[in-house]
């Protein structure tokens, strides 16, 4: 019994290491450097991380109207297929989603966040895309 006991536990822990939305569908991550690609792990889909073509995001410490926005510039790659795409941070902005591969894009986070009076060499930017299948 206590047997079964463990191997019940552990399948609820092995279940709960998988991460999912709401809606149970199976969602990846990949977190960019300026400039660095990098593969989806198990397929072939590789993302290149090419340039933040602008960042207006309201800086912390300031108070804004409005949210601002970051829109970036990916190189996806499938196989032959290369397509290039801009991405906004700002879900009321097109596009806020990309769908390449079967995968629907986000992004999750850019950093470093802006902060007031402080300039953001592009080189030190990093981006968090989520994937959702």
């Amino acid at each position: 019994m206590r047997k079964l006991l463990f191997i019940f536990i552990a399948m609820l822990i092995a279940g709960c290491a998988l991460p999912s939305d709401s809606n149970g569908a199976v969602k990846n991550e990949l977190t960019l450097r300026y400039g660095e690609s990098k593969s989806l792990p198990g397929e072939d889909l590789r993302v290149t991380f090419e340039k933040v073509l602008e960042d207006s995001r309201c800086p912390l410490g300031v108070t804004c109207v409005w949210e601002g926005n970051a829109k970036i510039r990916l190189a996806l790659r499938e196989s032959d297929i290369i397509r290039v795409n801009e991405l906004n941070s700002n879900r009321t902005i097109d596009p806020d989603s990309l769908l390449f591969a079967g995968y629907t894009m986000r992004i999750k986070s850019l950093n470093p966040y802006p902060v007031d009076s402080v300039m953001v060499d592009s080189l030190n930017y990093e981006v968090t895309l989520t994937f959702k299948k």
